[in-house]
């Protein structure tokens, strides 16, 4: 079997891609958190220091998502047992709310610039 110049080449390029590609992938925002809100009607990324209420259409009706003062909650959702409101704020990167009736996903996703550390880890 012989190696031939176009095959080192196109090894060399494809550690280059996947090096590049992994860089960008968990380099994260530089301290920066975005609050990422799904449904199925659309996805929202908005950075955690804007101020904003963003009304999310779902299958039973509207869920409206505040962001505010560095943290996010659900305002109000149709959904019968309001367990997506009672969830209260959150702040921290990895944290979430969902409204499963109405099919809204909240999150925040980044990394944080206060160096927080996982309290604890399962497998």
């Amino acid at each position: 079997m012989k190696i031939k110049f176009a095959d080192i080449l196109v090894f060399i390029a494809a550690l280059l891609v996947i090096g590049f590609t992994s860089l960008y992938a968990y380099s994260g925002n530089n301290g920066r958190l975005s609050v990422h809100i799904k449904s199925a009607h659309g996805e929202w990324i908005i950075p955690l220091t804007e101020r904003k209420i963003i009304p999310v259409k779902g299958p039973i009706g509207e869920t409206k998502v505040a962001v505010e003062g560095g943290s996010v909650h659900v305002v109000s959702s149709p959904c019968r047992e309001k367990i997506c409101v009672r969830s209260g704020y959150i702040s921290k990167p990895g944290q979430w709310i969902a409204c499963l009736p109405n099919r809204v996903f909240v999150s925040i996703e980044g990394k944080s610039s206060k160096g927080e550390r996982v309290d604890a880890v399962n497998f």
